[in-house]
């Protein structure tokens, strides 16, 4: 008799455990929902973050401040890093244009060209980065406020 009411109680207990949680593949799936759904919104703010450093430059090289551009510039890298993956796996020549642009600028600032140099560089970056994130087919409403 202690054993059979043992063994309800075991079963009864694995019913409610069984009935109260969620399945592993529910949980799953509402981990990858939340994983996918976020990935476009920093995809997003990376790109927002990339024209931000953009612009800053262009501010400093524009007041002829070198020093400041250089410093501004520097951001760009951990800006890149969120989108650069997704940006090359959409568009080799997008992210080959990218990198070469950022050389450019980056060789520019500190061989001091002119502003009229420098500027023309930020701008073909500023448009490459635009594409970028078009091909990333996200929400550019944020980014389009920089443009």
């Amino acid at each position: 008799m202690k054993i059979l009411q043992l063994f309800c109680g075991s079963l009864i207990a694995f019913s409610i455990t069984s009935c109260t949680s969620k399945p592993a593949s529910v949980e799953n799936s509402i981990a990858t929902t939340k994983t996918v759904t976020s990935a476009p919104q920093n995809t997003a703010s990376g790109f927002t973050a990339l024209l931000e450093v953009i612009r800053s430059t262009e501010k400093a090289i524009v007041a002829g401040r070198l020093d400041r551009a250089k410093i501004e510039f520097t951001k760009f890298e951990n800006s890149w890093k969120t989108v650069e993956d997704g940006v090359k796996s959409k568009s080799a020549d997008t992210y080959k244009a990218i990198e070469n642009e950022v050389g450019l600028v980056n060789s520019g600032i500190a061989s001091k060209q002119s502003k009229d140099i420098l500027l023309t560089n930020l701008q073909k970056l500023k448009r490459s980065i635009i594409k970028a994130s078009q091909q990333q087919s996200i929400s550019n409403s944020q980014v389009g406020n920089l443009i």
